[in-house]
C-alpha cells in the first residue's frame, strides 16, 4: 500500500482533500497531515510517506524550505506542491527543489488523483525494480560465494598443480594469494552434534557463520587471509605468511578461541598445518591440519594442535581388542557390580591414551563392547531396545561424542543404565513369582505345602524361589506361611463352638502340638488365651 502525508496550514482543505477522495479504494492510505513544514518534516522523517502533499505559504516553515530539507533526509519521497499563487519563479523554484508536480488550489478531486496515481505507478515499478536488484545481487553473492569456495576446496584437494592457472582464476574471482607463504588452520565447534541436535537448520546456520566471521575479522587484522567452509564442515583459513605475521597464526586462533567463547559460548578445537612457499602445496597444509585434528579427541576441548606436535602416524597403528576386558566385562554386569565395571571401563581407556591407534578405531571397540552387552542382556530376557528408546542406535549415538574422556563418561552411564535394566527385570521377575506363590497359598493354605509344591507352581527350583521369596518379603518362605496360617486361625478361634484341634486343620497343621507351638511363637500366647482376650 502506498502511503500520502498532506502539508497545510489550513486546516479545512487538509480534511477535504482526505475526506473527498476515497483513497483506500485505490490502495492509498492518508498516514499523517501537518499544519507547517517543521511539523512536516518531523512527521515525515518517522512516518517515511511515498507522496507529500504540501501547501507553499505556511508559517514557521514554508513548503519549498520543507521540500528541499525532506528531499535531502528521504530523497525517495515523491513531493507535489498545492499553491493557490499562479507565479511561474514558485513552480520553477519547486521543480528545482525536487518537486514532482505543481498543482494550484482548489485542486480538482480528479486533477489530484490523477496524478497522485500516476506517482503511485512510478513508486509500485521503482519497488519492483530494486526488489528484483536485490534477489539478483542476492543470488549473485551466493553463488560467487559458492563458487571460491568450491575453488578453494579443489585446491585443499591438490586438483590444481599449475601455479598460473590458480593465480590466473584466484584474480578473476579476487582472492588474494599473494603469500609468499601459505598456511592451512582448520577450525572445528566442539560437541557441535550435541548442542545442535535440537536446533532447526537456521540456527545451526547461523552458528557456523558467526564462526566464520569472528575467525575472518581475526585473521585478516593481521594478514591476507581467506576464511571458508570446507566439503566437510571445517571452518579453514588459509594465511598468506610473511616476515611481518610469520609467528602471528597460533595467537590469532588464541583470540578466536575467545571471542567464541564469550560471545557464542562455544568451544573450538583448532588444527594447525605448516607454512609451504609453494601454491600447489597448500593442499599439503590441509592435510597435515586434518591430521592435527584427529588428535583432538586426545588433547580435550578448546585445544590449538599443530602438525609437529602430534605423530601422524599414529592413526595408522593397530590396537588389540581387549578380549579378556570384555569378559570380565560381561561377568561384572550380570553381578550387577557397578565399582568393579567403572575399574575395567577406566581399564580399557587408559590403554586407549597411552596407545597409537586413531579415535575411529576406539569408537569402533566401544560399538563391540556395547553390542556385547546388550546381546547379554537380551539372554536374560530384557528387551534392551524397548527399554532404552526405540531409536536407540549405538553406532549413531557414538557419533556425538569427539572427546575421549565424553566417549569414556558416556560409556559408563550406558552401563548404569544396563544395570538399571537387570535389577528392575530382576524385581518384577520376583514379584512375579512372590505373587503367583501368595495367590496359591491363600487358596491351598489348609493343605499341606511343601517349597517344592510352590516352585513348581512358580517353574523356579526350590532354592532359587527360596533366595526370591527371602528377597522380596523380608522373611524366609517357611516362617511366612506359618505367620499366615496362625492370623488364619485367629479368625476361626472367634467361633467359641469351633475346637482348637479342628481349628488347626483348617489351618493346614495335622500335628496339634506343631500348631500349639506356633501359634505361641507368632501370636505370643495360647489359642484357648487368645480366644478368652477376643471374647
Amino acid at each position: 500500500m502506498i502511503n500520502i502525508m498532506i502539508v497545510d496550514d489550513e486546516p479545512f482543505i487538509r480534511k477535504g482533500i482526505i475526506t473527498s477522495i476515497d483513497w483506500q479504494a485505490y490502495d492509498i492510505e492518508v498516514v499523517g497531515e501537518a499544519s507547517n513544514g517543521k511539523e512536516a518534516l518531523t512527521k515525515a522523517l518517522e512516518l517515511k510517506p511515498h507522496i507529500v502533499l504540501t501547501d507553499i505559504r505556511m508559517p514557521i516553515m514554508d513548503g519549498l524550505e520543507f521540500s528541499k530539507l525532506l528531499k535531502e533526509q528521504l530523497p525517495g519521497t515523491r513531493v507535489v506542491i498545492l499553491s493557490g499563487y499562479d507565479d511561474f519563479a514558485y513552480a520553477r523554484e519547486a521543480v528545482r527543489l525536487g518537486a514532482r508536480d505543481y498543482l494550484l488550489k482548489p485542486a480538482g478531486a480528479q486533477e489530484l488523483i490523477s496524478l497522485v496515481l500516476k506517482l503511485k505507478e512510478e513508486i509500485v515499478k521503482e519497488q519492483e525494480r530494486k526488489s528484483k536488484e536485490i534477489t539478483k545481487n542476492i543470488a549473485f553473492n551466493a553463488n560467487f560465494q559458492l563458487i571460491k569456495s568450491n575453488f578453494m576446496n579443489s585446491i585443499l584437494k591438490g586438483e590444481y598443480n599449475n601455479y598460473n592457472t590458480i593465480i590466473q582464476k584466484a584474480t578473476t574471482l579476487e582472492l588474494d594469494l599473494s603469500g609468499p607463504e601459505y598456511q592451512i588452520v582448520v577450525i572445528d565447534i566442539d560437541d557441535y552434534v550435541l548442542i545442535t541436535e535440537d536446533l532447526p537448520a537456521r540456527d545451526k546456520e547461523a552458528m557456523k557463520f558467526a564462526v566464520l566471521n569472528i575467525s575472518e575479522e581475526i585473521f585478516k587484522a593481521k594478514a591476507s587471509a581467506l576464511v571458508f567452509y570446507s566439503e566437510f564442515d571445517y571452518l579453514i583459513g588459509l594465511i598468506n605468511i610473511n616476515n611481518h605475521n610469520k609467528l602471528w597464526t597460533i595467537e590469532a586462533c588464541k583470540e578466536i578461541q575467545y571471542h567464541a567463547a564469550n560471545h557464542l559460548d562455544l568451544s573450538l578445537t583448532i588444527g594447525l598445518g605448516n607454512a609451504y612457499k609453494s601454491l600447489t602445496k597448500i593442499s599439503e597444509s590441509y592435510k597435515e591440519a586434518l591430521i592435527a585434528m584427529r588428535n583432538k579427541a586426545f588433547r580435550g576441548k578448546g585445544s590449538i594442535i599443530h602438525i609437529n606436535t602430534v605423530n601422524s602416524n599414529a592413526s595408522s597403528m593397530p590396537l588389540l581388542y581387549p578380549t579378556e576386558e570384555e569378559k570380565e566385562l560381561l561377568t561384572q554386569l550380570k553381578s550387577l557390580n557397578t565399582s568393579k565395571l567403572d575399574e575395567i571401563i577406566d581399564k580399557i581407556f587408559s590403554r586407549f591414551i597411552n596407545s597409537p591407534a586413531g579415535y575411529n578405531e576406539i569408537k569402533n571397540i566401544c560399538i563391540r563392547l556395547i553390542i556385547m552387552s546388550i546381546s547379554t542382556l537380551e539372554e536374560m530376557g530384557i528387551n534392551v531396545e524397548k527399554s532404552l528408546s526405540n531409536n536407540f542406535y549405538p553406532h549413531i549415538e557414538i557419533e556425538k561424542y569427539e572427546f575421549i574422556e565424553d566417549l569414556k563418561s558416556w560409556l559408563k552411564n550406558l552401563f548404569d543404565k544396563f544395570i538399571f535394566l537387570i535389577q528392575d527385570n530382576k524385581t518384577q521377575k520376583y514379584k512375579n513369582i512372590v505373587s503367583v506363590a501368595i495367590q496359591y497359598i491363600e487358596q491351598y493354605y489348609h493343605e499341606n505345602i511343601a517349597l517344592a509344591d510352590i516352585a513348581k507352581v512358580t517353574y523356579v527350583t526350590p532354592n532359587y524361589f527360596s533366595r526370591v521369596f527371602k528377597e522380596e518379603t523380608g522373611e524366609n518362605f517357611t516362617e511366612w506361611l506359618n505367620q499366615f496360617r496362625i492370623e488364619k486361625a485367629k479368625l476361626l478361634l472367634r467361633d467359641v463352638k469351633a475346637k482348637t484341634y479342628e481349628i488347626a486343620e483348617k489351618v493346614g497343621y495335622n500335628d496339634y502340638k506343631y500348631f500349639f507351638y506356633n501359634f505361641k511363637k507368632y501370636a505370643g500366647c495360647s489359642p484357648k488365651e487368645y480366644r478368652e482376650l477376643k471374647i
